[in-house]
């Protein structure tokens, strides 16, 4: 009898590591027997990266190629303009038109973009533009 109850509580182990393993794998964890597990994988896109906001003082022109001599004619870029975009360099290159937009003011070199990331973080840290925090000094009384 001993050795049926080391068996059935053995077996009664073994199922509940494989359900373990299983449910880790579920849970979206990388399983100990497979660290290589990955269930993200090659599946995300990091949209943030591509998205762009203006933040440039005065107009940003657009440009053909890489040299502010080369502008789009009259086509600019405005505070808080949305740009869908990877950085190549010092410059934007716009996803739908393929044109240019530099990074930084060439006079300057103050930045003329933020991409959505730093966005994101600067609201949370309440640092962007135009947000202010306020401590309350008011109680409320549950009485």
């Amino acid at each position: 009898k001993l050795n049926i109850l080391r068996k059935q509580i053995f077996s009664i182990c073994i199922g509940a590591i494989a359900l373990a393993e299983s449910s880790m794998e579920l849970a979206g964890r990388r399983s100990v027997c497979n660290p290589s597990y990955n269930p993200l994988g090659n599946r995300v896109h990091d949209s943030t990266a591509e998205v762009w906001f203006c933040t440039a003082e005065n107009e940003v022109p657009f440009c053909k190629g890489p040299s502010m001599s080369d502008q789009v004619g009259g086509r600019f870029c405005t505070a808080g303009t949305k740009i869908i975009g990877r950085k190549s360099g010092d410059w934007i290159v716009e996803k739908d038109s393929g044109a240019h937009l530099p990074y930084k003011c060439p006079d300057t070199g103050k930045r003329l973009f933020k991409n959505e990331r730093v966005m994101i973080m600067d609201k949370s840290s309440g640092e962007a533009a135009g947000v202010q925090t306020f401590l309350s000094t008011s109680t409320m009384d549950t009485q």
